[in-house]
């Protein structure tokens, strides 16, 4: 695996730099060595889930990897542990030719997940002729996450840990935006952001524009949000399509406002889902809400049916914007006239 890796894998300072090289073979083995031995370690060693490790082990993830390249230097996270910043670029095997690319905000909340952690509408857009643009964020609050000794359980983060999720989510932010507009600058593609969870949260939150971001502004022609949530008063007057999906029993990120994992402030932190959002979004931009009977993910609906969905909505323009009822069955049952909030 790690030599293809190294096939795939670009390094340089930017996606403007003329000359990569291959990646630190030897680091890589001993990231995944230290990951084996994690268990004899004392309770107040740390060990950053390396996500470069971690493609040693997403091999069917890599199979349309085109390239891995950095759109920022690798910096810290706020336990110090080194991560690096990049896009790992999907190639689809199709003939067929879509209008958009895809850049992939990936999950985990903040914390954990990595950019070669695909779900299953990344492998279907893929199959179906989107090349996808997966961005790799800073991450990482819970320390639990870190320390052995310490239980990762949401539902019990400390104060501590929620004051560093607050600043988790503005370095996510801060480089999910860089990666856009590295992406954009450099290619003549136009892209619709797709993030689930977490990823959701950076997608939504990635829209507002100003004139310093024009690449941006131009480019985005929609975006995509699977059962994501953000803080009261978040700005999303974004000027572009929006698709939500949500599951009204959700409870790691529930579809309105309440506490997140459960947890009420002033310790916790509350955030809105996507139908406590949607009349705000709705004010400004052509959306689409979809919600389901079931929790956190997309249900029963499978990946090829939500793609087709979605395509059907806010790419052809077939399903009114409003609010719907996504059924098992891939029925969409309307909730309010096309055009209500």
């Amino acid at each position: 695996m790690i030599s293809r890796l190294s096939a795939f894998l670009l390094f340089a300072t930017g996606f403007l730099a003329c000359t990569y090289h291959e990646p630190p073979e030897l680091s890589l083995r001993q990231t995944a060595q230290a990951a084996s031995e994690f268990g004899a370690q004392p309770c107040s060693t740390y060990l950053f889930d390396s996500a470069l490790a971690n493609l040693e082990y997403s091999t069917p993830f890599l199979r349309h990897a085109h390239r891995i390249v950095p759109y920022a230097p690798a910096d810290t996270n706020l336990f110090g542990w080194t991560q690096m910043r990049y896009v790992i670029q999907l190639v689809s095997p199709s003939e067929v030719r879509q209008p958009y690319d895809i850049i992939y905000l990936h999950g985990g909340g903040g914390d954990v997940g990595h950019a070669a952690l695909g779900d299953n509408l990344v492998y279907e857009l893929v199959e179906k002729g989107y090349n996808v643009w997966c961005v790799e964020y800073r991450r990482g609050w819970h320390e639990g996450s870190y320390n052995r000794c310490i239980p990762r359980d949401m539902f019990k983060a400390t104060e501590a840990d929620f004051q560093r999720l607050d600043s988790a989510a503005v370095w996510a932010l801060r480089d999910v935006r860089l990666a856009i507009d590295q992406i954009a600058a450099n290619t003549t593609d136009s892209f619709i952001l797709y993030g689930s969870s977490f990823g959701a949260h950076l997608a939504l939150m990635s829209g507002p524009f100003d004139d310093e971001v024009r690449v941006r502004r131009n480019r985005i022609k929609g975006c995509l949000a699977l059962y994501g949530c953000v803080r009261p008063g978040t700005p999303l007057g974004n000027p572009m399509p929006t698709f939500m999906l949500h599951g009204a029993a959700d409870s790691l990120n529930g579809p309105d406002r309440q506490p997140i994992f459960n947890i009420p402030p002033p310790k916790g932190r509350m955030m809105e889902g996507s139908r406590a959002v949607y009349g705000r979004i709705h004010q400004h931009s052509p959306t689409w809400l979809m919600m389901h009977d079931f929790g956190h993910g997309t249900g029963p609906i499978t990946s090829s049916g939500l793609r087709e969905i979605m395509e059907k909505a806010f790419i052809k323009r077939r399903i009114p914007v409003g609010r719907y009822r996504l059924l098992p069955d891939g029925r969409v049952l309307a909730e309010t006239p096309s055009g209500a909030g």
